[in-house]
């Protein structure tokens, strides 16, 4: 009869210690939403200056890939 009564108390630390173990397991990243739109940015030399930025559609990038231009 002794034995039977460690046996529960076990059975439960047993689950709790799986269930915290599997809690630590990383998640998969989220991917990020889809957009249609993209920053471009020119840096100047010093790699800190913005010469030049523009934000771009989905658009703009078809006639840029139809002119040839990437």
């Amino acid at each position: 009869m002794g034995r039977m009564t460690l046996a529960i108390p076990m059975l439960q630390v047993l689950c709790v210690g799986i269930a915290l173990l599997l809690s630590t397991l990383p998640l998969p990243a989220r991917a990020a939403e889809p957009t249609t739109e993209a920053r471009v940015v020119k840096y100047a030399s010093d790699e800190m200056t913005v010469l030049n930025e523009r934000t771009v559609t989905y658009g703009w990038r078809r006639i840029c890939q139809s002119a040839g231009m990437g």
